[in-house]
């Protein structure tokens, strides 16, 4: 039986979806952290991320994601992705609306962020979907001078954090 599923965020399963992570995923990272070592990011992203999940395809990690916290209320979103990403879509969105949102209450976050690619349009409509709002564009923000979005969930916004 073909089955997804979702496990705790841990480091080894997250590089292994930097191994195969889909260009606009390495991208992000890019924008983030400059020219650091991905592996490097991802390593720094797991351990300040006290909330997040890998998404399994069968026995294969597809999608790692998190909240990272440097401290205080404010927390900034990630992601990545392989080309298997949709067969997880579903699950991760269901998890994150149920799971990941009231663990961000819990853990005393008062405003999530995140960054996206504003040629992703199918992005753009998850982000909305998953309650987010649109605050800025943000011209040439990428490492190849591509132009992002910031989006970012507020417990002043409507959606809830």
């Amino acid at each position: 039986m073909v089955s997804a599923r979702i496990g705790l965020l841990d480091l080894g399963p997250a590089l292994d979806v930097l191994e195969r992570a889909r260009r606009l995923d390495r991208a992000g990272l890019r924008l983030g952290y400059g020219g650091s070592r991905l592996d490097h990011v991802v390593i720094g992203l797991v351990r300040a991320s006290p909330m997040g999940a890998v998404a399994w395809w069968e026995d294969e990690p597809v999608a790692a994601l998190g909240i990272m916290v440097p401290g205080g209320t404010i927390g900034f979103g990630w992601m990545l992705a392989t080309d298997r990403w949709r067969r997880v879509a579903r699950l991760v969105t269901v998890w994150i609306t149920d799971e990941l949102m009231g663990a961000c209450r819990r853990f005393g976050l008062t405003r999530v962020e995140t960054r996206v690619a504003t040629d992703r349009g199918p992005a753009r409509a998850w982000m909305r979907r998953l309650g987010g709002s649109l605050e800025c564009i943000c011209p040439g923000c990428g490492p190849e001078g591509e132009v992002h979005e910031q989006w970012a969930w507020t417990d002043q916004a409507k959606s809830e954090v």
